[in-house]
């Protein structure tokens, strides 16, 4: 039956299956208006109110309501807008419609709205599943969608409430909304919704991608770094064996297409549990062995941080020696009764995995005797190339302590004519010393809170900066100056490939001192002299021992010949003259000033350069103002 009708919007119940739940208020006063105006031009669908609706249309029908004789199927948006702008009649079509065909119209109907979020199209899949007993690939053939597209989606019921409520507000997108409902716990979920809609300084939330990064550092696990057997389905009964989990990524490929392994852990809980009942095995398996078992405040005294640091003790297997084709270790040095009087139980005050160790006072002669055999083993050219970078490293730290000494004398300086007001105002050079300072250089970070906590400035731009500093009192202006020139009384340095890459570069001391007139080629002299005997005690350190001397080919030349009974002579060491040191101390002075003078250092860490260059010694690494 079709038929087409004029009726009372009132007559009309809502559908309780519709897949669309929200409706924006503006857009909907719109359409109200413009009904007002022209009136409904398109028809909503509707059918005869089922038997099954009768109570709740009577209990619902509100006061001086009559009660509806109709349901609606589609058309809910133009319903709304009728009543709110006040119509007696709309248009309608009338179909006799059974609930499975009603709930295919609405799921077809509502795929065709630009404006359908992901959740609504969900659950409207998960309706039409329901009503006509449909699977997901049936849906896919019926819809005209793939069989990923809509298993994608039926994934989003999987949600907690608040990220529902997310997805509904718009404060969470499709994209990450789907990797948020692999997570299988509730706990789990919130953690990454927190994440995900929080917002940065621009108002700006996290991308997709970030997103998938985020939960695969924080709330994936790879199998492969479990210290318990993944196979052993009696370690914890109600999960079963990691490998066939149904929360591994490898279960469900095509959900976690994006993650390198099918042996990753979605459930960490569940992770921890088994980790967890692991342990336990392995502590009465201990006792029953009659072996300490350290947990609790004595395991952190002993372990304090996640790293592999201890405090007295030595883990049993630990590699002891720096040969990787032969790696040794303590367990394997140490005697069968050593290890079994001495061997104690560390359950990690962090990831409470077991960890076996012995005391230093057991594991210290056993690295005696190894260094005595590497030592033994250590050719001349290796000993000569450790003998020159302990060389080095002098020079190094003797350099460090000369740029040290002279900016803290050339603050000491600065600081007591700032506080008598001899700076009254910012100059240009300045401005742009003290930007660089809090702009680029990540240590002052807490101290630029306290002075944001008093000014409440924006930082994330330069022009912000500049115009903010310029409207600061002279107190607070020398009170930032301060901060910054005690931010410099030591080179600031950066970690690269896990080496300290130095800058020389000292902007606010340069520039307080041209405004005051402070001579700091004089502060630096006065420090060189102070200096003189360590550069001159580093510049007659003994010489390393050089190379051994390429063979010379057969035929060519004797051989010499050591006389019987006697030891070959080494050859006299050249002694310097006390002129020859004072010109080698002043060309060390100058050249390291030309680091801090021509802002370039250049450093040569190759151990296979043809030769290093003589003192001075090579200057410390450098990187520029910009570069930082």
């Amino acid at each position: 039956m079709n038929m087409l009708i004029n009726i009372s919007p009132k007559l009309i119940a809502p559908s309780l299956t519709n897949p669309r739940k929200t409706f924006d208020a503006t857009k909907l006063a719109e359409l109200a208006e413009s009904i007002r105006t022209s009136g409904l031009h398109s028809p909503v669908l509707l059918r005869p109110l089922p038997p099954s609706r009768l109570e709740d249309t009577f209990r619902n029908r509100g006061d001086d309501n009559p009660l509806p004789t109709y349901e609606l199927v589609t058309g809910e948006r133009r319903l709304r807008a009728s009543l709110q702008a006040g119509m007696a009649e709309i248009p309608a079509l009338v179909r006799e419609l059974t609930d499975p065909e009603v709930i295919e119209i609405q799921v077809i109907e509502n795929l065709q709205r630009d404006d359908l979020t992901a959740l609504e199209e969900a659950e409207g899949y998960e309706h039409l599943m329901k009503a006509n007993s449909l699977s997901a690939d049936e849906v896919a053939e019926r819809i005209g969608k793939s069989r990923s597209y809509v298993y994608s989606r039926l994934k989003l019921l999987d949600l907690c409430t608040e990220a529902r409520d997310a997805v509904r507000a718009g404060q969470l997108d499709a994209s990450k909304a789907l990797l948020l409902a692999r997570v299988p716990t509730h706990k789990l979920q919130l953690r990454g919704l927190k994440e995900f809609v929080h917002q940065d300084h621009q108002g700006d939330t996290m991308s997709a991608r970030a997103a998938a990064s985020w939960l695969r550092n924080n709330l994936m696990l790879r199998l492969e770094t479990a210290v318990f057997d993944i196979k052993d389905a009696k370690l914890l009964p109600e999960a079963g064996a990691c490998a066939q989990c149904p929360k591994r990524t490898g279960a469900n490929p095509e959900l976690f297409s994006d993650v390198d392994s099918a042996d990753v852990c979605t459930d960490t809980t569940c992770f921890h549990t088994k980790a967890e009942a692991h342990t336990r095995q392995i502590i009465e398996k201990a006792k029953k062995r009659g072996q300490t078992v350290i947990d609790g405040e004595e395991a952190k005294a002993i372990k304090p941080y996640p790293a592999n640091y201890l405090k007295g003790y030595s883990r049993l297997d630990e590699t002891i020696t720096s040969d990787a084709e032969n790696p040794t270790t303590l367990r394997q040095q140490l005697k069968a009764d050593e290890i079994k009087k001495h061997t104690v139980l560390l359950i990690d005050p962090h990831s409470k995995a077991p960890i076996e160790l012995v005391p230093d006072a057991v594991a210290q002669p056993v690295y005696q005797r190894m260094r005595e055999k590497s030592a033994k083993q250590v050719s001349p050219e290796q000993r000569a190339k450790e003998q020159e970078r302990e060389l080095q490293r002098k020079k190094d730290e003797l350099e460090l302590k000369y740029h040290e000494a002279w900016r803290t004398a050339a603050v000491d300086a600065i600081g007591p004519r700032l506080e008598a007001g001899e700076v009254t105002r910012f100059e240009t050079g300045m401005l742009k010393a003290l930007l660089f300072h809090w702009l680029t250089e990540e240590p002052n970070t807490d101290k630029l809170q306290t002075m944001l906590q008093v000014q409440d400035v924006e930082w994330y731009e330069s022009d912000q900066a500049l115009k903010a500093i310029r409207e600061w009192d002279g107190s607070v202006g020398v009170a930032l100056l301060q901060l910054c020139l005690d931010a410099e009384r030591s080179p600031a340095y950066k970690w690269n490939n896990g080496a300290r890459v130095y800058s020389l570069d000292a902007p606010m001391i340069e520039a307080c001192a041209e405004r005051l007139a402070i001579d700091l080629e004089a502060i630096r002299a006065e420090v060189r002299d102070q200096m003189r005997e360590a550069f001159a005690e580093v510049e007659q350190s003994p010489t390393p021992i050089p190379s051994a001397a390429p063979a010379k080919k057969p035929g060519k030349g004797k051989p010499e010949k050591a006389k019987a009974g006697g030891k070959a002579k080494a050859a006299p060491a050249a002694k310097m003259t006390a002129q020859e040191a004072e010109q080698g101390i002043a060309a060390a002075m100058q050249g390291v000033d030309g680091a801090a003078d021509d802002g370039r250092a250049d450093t040569d860490t190759s151990e296979t350069a043809e030769a290093r260059p003589v003192w001075p010694f090579p200057k410390l690494s450098h990187e520029g103002a910009a570069a930082a």
